[in-house]
């Protein structure tokens, strides 16, 4: 009966997103410089092929998005995140789910360190190792980001500001479909 309702909730986000985003491209005004765009969706061979690479199974909401709307371009900050990058697989710095992430597991802890830390290393609690099922899933500029974590019930999103001194992943949003769906209600009340 929760998955049911949970489904039908999600169908009706990915509605009103695909009525959002397909309808045209659109420039948000906190963004006027930056013109939304859907990519293409993605395949299901190719979200399986992704999913292989990252070792884990995307979210459902997550799938739906880049199956039925499309391939990133579009949605809070600069949109979000390709789902991998076709023109350079192999990139380390790239806007694209899976090579960030892939980059960001790969750093040895003392790489990770260089990366966490900026300037003293006083958190004695800060993660060692990049989290596991966290990804990047847009950029909101100014070396600010968005991280879906797809490790928990319901997938909060976390934000990682790199201008702060003490870096920390800081809740976002309870969860994926809430955070779009604020960005929606934004946009339809003429907020965005």
């Amino acid at each position: 009966m929760v998955e049911d309702t949970l489904r039908d909730e999600q169908d009706t986000l990915i509605e009103r997103l695909k009525m959002r985003v397909l309808a045209s491209p659109f420039v948000p005004p906190k963004y006027s410089w930056y013109k939304h765009q859907a990519n293409p969706p993605v395949t299901a061979t190719e979200l399986a092929q992704a999913e292989a690479l990252l070792g884990f199974p995307l979210p459902p909401l997550l799938k739906s998005i880049y199956l039925e709307v499309g391939n990133g371009g579009f949605g809070p900050g600069y949109g979000l995140f390709r789902l991998h990058n076709e023109e350079d697989p192999g990139a380390l710095r790239t806007d694209s789910l899976i090579t960030t992430y892939l980059a960001l597991r790969s750093l040895t802890p003392e790489q990770f360190t260089r990366y966490w830390v900026n300037g003293e290393d006083e958190d004695k609690s800060r993660p060692r190792v990049w989290p596991e099922k966290v990804v990047m899933i847009c950029e909101w500029g100014c070396n600010i980001y968005s991280y879906l974590d797809c490790s928990t019930f319901g997938c909060p999103v976390l934000r990682l500001d790199h201008n702060t001194s003490m870096r920390k992943l800081t809740p976002e949003s309870p969860s994926f479909s809430q955070w779009l769906d604020d960005w929606l209600h934004e946009w339809e009340s003429g907020e965005q």
